[in-house]
């Protein structure tokens, strides 16, 4: 996601992961605040636009993007521009033009701040390998899943707290920048997609191929995907009034595993159908209080055991 950092500065000094639109001036509101008295109280805004980052220049004496002066207009940027805001040992640095990603930040500032990339849309907490919670993007929303399955949805400026803490979120908007297509090529989604699980003779793993319109994509063979046969398997075997929901606790025994395996297993079955490019593939499990199973239908559903 976007990144400002200022030239020079040290570790101690926090990373500003961008939102949409970032403030830049004197006065102590701003979202980047530049305590010198030749900086205007607002004195530039960053932008995420459809074309990438923009600087607009509202001061009083101007800002430099990599020597040029900019006064009293828009000026585009990529990554490595240099931003001097007036004082010559003022100078900023886009460290990174990709597209602002959810931001939270605490209200008690000893805390950090957690971002989720923009392009990833998925996060564990506290870790990978200990996952209380999950915070993905579904869609044009964004949401904090638990262990148990609940989702609640992350309000831009709303309050929200994980672990006993507080923060504040942003959450990027969604830029519309084309029209649709009056013959559209059928989309990589999991929607439309079909699976084929191929579980491994003789070990607890399995292989994921993915179709979808004219795409064909395959996940290599790991522990993880094994959970996503069974689950598969289970939705196959259901009745229609079923729809493949299973309880947790079930599967957990089913499978030989505790809870945190599991929950550690359903984010990396995630994150390895994601990696592939796949719309929605956050979703690929589903899950809801106490209940668990594949986000794909029966009818597009193959497990296989070689």
């Amino acid at each position: 996601m976007g990144l400002l950092r200022r030239k020079g500065a040290g570790a101690d000094e926090p990373t500003r992961y961008l939102r949409d639109r970032q403030s830049i001036g004197r006065e102590v509101d701003n979202d980047v605040v530049i305590a010198r008295s030749s900086v205007s109280g607002r004195h530039a805004t960053l932008t995420w636009t459809t074309s990438g980052w923009v600087l607009k220049d509202t001061s009083t004496h101007g800002t430099l993007v990599n020597g040029a002066l900019v006064r009293g207009f828009a000026q585009p940027l990529a990554k490595g521009d240099e931003l001097t805001f007036v004082e010559v040992d003022e100078v900023w640095v886009l460290a990174d033009d990709a597209p602002p990603g959810l931001v939270l930040t605490p209200e008690v500032e000893e805390h950090p701040v957690i971002h989720v990339e923009h392009e990833v849309g998925l996060r564990a907490l506290p870790s990978e390998s200990s996952p209380e919670v999950t915070i993905l993007q579904l869609g044009d929303g964004w949401f904090v899943e638990d262990e148990a399955g609940n989702r609640r949805r992350i309000l831009d400026g709303g309050s929200i707290e994980l672990a006993g803490i507080a923060y504040r979120a942003s959450v990027p908007r969604v830029l519309v920048t084309t029209a649709e297509p009056e013959n559209p090529a059928s989309p990589f989604a999991l929607d439309t997609a079909r699976f084929e699980i191929a579980v491994l003779r003789g070990e607890d793993e399995a292989e994921l191929t993915i179709r979808s319109g004219a795409q064909e994509k395959t996940v290599k063979p790991s522990r993880p995907l094994y959970l996503l046969a069974y689950l598969a398997e289970q939705r196959i075997r259901a009745t229609e009034d079923e729809g493949g929901w299973l309880p947790t606790d079930l599967a957990c025994r089913d499978l030989g595993v505790d809870r945190t395996i599991l929950n550690v297993d359903v984010h990396r079955i995630r994150e390895a159908v994601k990696a592939t490019g796949l719309i929605g593939g956050a979703n690929v499990v589903e899950r809801r209080p106490s209940q668990i199973r594949i986000g794909v239908p029966a009818t597009r559903c193959a497990v296989v055991r070689r």
